[in-house]
């Protein structure tokens, strides 16, 4: 009945395809039909047990309370070894399912790093910078310059054992075709380089994101039992902000090389029938040359050739400063560059058109908590997704 959400988990189950992490979250008619009661106890007791459990609380708490609530209702659990989750492998595919509505619901996605990955920053930068708000490139392309798409995002979603970069669409059905070409445009373009003043900017917003969440005493608590389930230790702000900050155009290069390079990638659409050909349009968009290697300057700045490592302000770097179509369309072609002696990256690059920036920022939004009252979040070491930094979109 919600199709924005349906497209979800037809994009979750092709990308990790006959793999737990594949599975819908609401289930089955046949897995809800065998939980009865003896069954939900068991995998309660062998999820939820004292050495795979973390309680967290923030706000004007008494310890010795919540310590005395905890034994009373944990108390007596017994240590289990649990099931073992097999290691979660992206595997991409093309789906679609028809329905008769007007608007065409899209889910884009590329394997990603996990959430204990050293790439895993570069991973949410890049994920910023493509469609993390008003100022990104995507809602600024295909939303505010050519009007394709009613809401538009990109998403950055960490599991244990992987990830995966995603970006969600709603638009016409008419104009879903042209917005995957123009979603592929876009991410090759990021990953042939990016402005000093871009990257900023995300950084700034990605950092933002991450303190303003913590005045919401809830945010407190959940990233706390995240953080202990996944590192065994609470990462300070600060640690968190520098290694945001240490990402450069050569972490974002390496990472988009890292998420392309298997020429594996997820599109599910959810809409009326003349939109279900859009996936393989973003498929042949993404890697009409095959598997990509993504080009960088021979100082290693990750701006594109020619370009100096400030990537100095005028058109973003592989943005050409004449106007061109759209990917196979007019204007659109390989353009020959040149690399340094000894690259293995080949001597091409996808050239695009131009976008206006703006300087607008994006600001989440979050639920205001008394700290008269504390937060409880409750999480057990059965759960895939860790969140360090709060995901815009987040699974089980």
């Amino acid at each position: 009945d919600a199709p924005d959400d349906q497209v979800f988990e037809l994009a979750q189950t092709a990308a990790f395809a006959g793999q737990a992490l594949g599975r819908p979250v609401l289930g089955s008619a046949a897995s809800i039909a065998i939980a009865d009661p003896a069954a939900l106890g068991a995998w309660r007791s062998a999820l939820y047990a004292p050495d795979r459990l973390v309680v967290s609380a923030a706000g004007a708490i008494d310890e010795d309370e919540l310590l005395a609530l905890a034994e009373r209702h944990f108390g007596d659990a017994h240590p289990s070894s649990g099931p073992t989750a097999a290691t979660a492998h992206f595997t991409g595919g093309l789906v679609g399912e028809r329905r008769k509505l007007e608007q065409a619901h899209l889910v884009l996605a590329l394997p990603g790093p996990g959430i204990s990955d050293p790439e895993h920053f570069a991973f949410r930068v890049f994920a910023e910078i493509l469609g993390g708000g008003m100022s990104s490139r995507l809602f600024q392309e295909a939303r505010e310059r050519l009007g394709l798409a009613y809401a538009i995002d990109a998403f950055a979603e960490a599991y244990a054992d992987g990830g995966m970069l995603g970006i969600y669409a709603g638009c016409a059905g008419p104009d879903a075709s042209r917005l995957v070409e123009v979603a592929a445009g876009e991410i090759l373009a990021l990953a042939g380089g990016v402005e000093v003043a871009e990257l900023s900017r995300a950084k700034a917003q990605l950092k933002a994101s991450l303190f303003m969440s913590r005045e919401s005493l809830l945010a407190r608590a959940e990233q706390a039992a995240f953080q202990l389930l996944t590192f065994g230790r609470l990462l300070p702000s600060s640690e968190i902000a520098e290694r945001v900050d240490a990402v450069g155009p050569r972490e974002l290069a390496a990472v988009a090389s890292r998420m392309l390079a298997p020429a594996l990638c997820v599109g599910a659409v959810l809409g009326p029938g003349s939109t279900q050909k859009a996936p393989t349009r973003f498929e042949k968009a993404l890697f009409a040359f095959g598997p990509t290697a993504v080009p960088t300057s021979s100082n290693g700045s990750g701006c594109a050739p020619g370009r100096g490592a400030s990537c100095s302000p005028g058109s973003p770097p592989g943005r050409p400063t004449t106007s061109q179509g759209p990917p196979g369309g007019a204007g659109w072609r390989p353009t020959p560059r040149t690399w340094s002696a000894g690259s293995p990256i080949p001597s091409w690059f996808f050239a695009r058109w131009t976008a206006p920036w703006s300087a607008a920022s994006r600001f989440p939004t979050f639920a205001a908590a008394s700290p008269r009252w504390p937060r409880l979040a409750i999480g057990s070491a059965s759960l895939s997704h860790a969140g360090v930094i709060p995901s815009p979109r987040s699974r089980p």
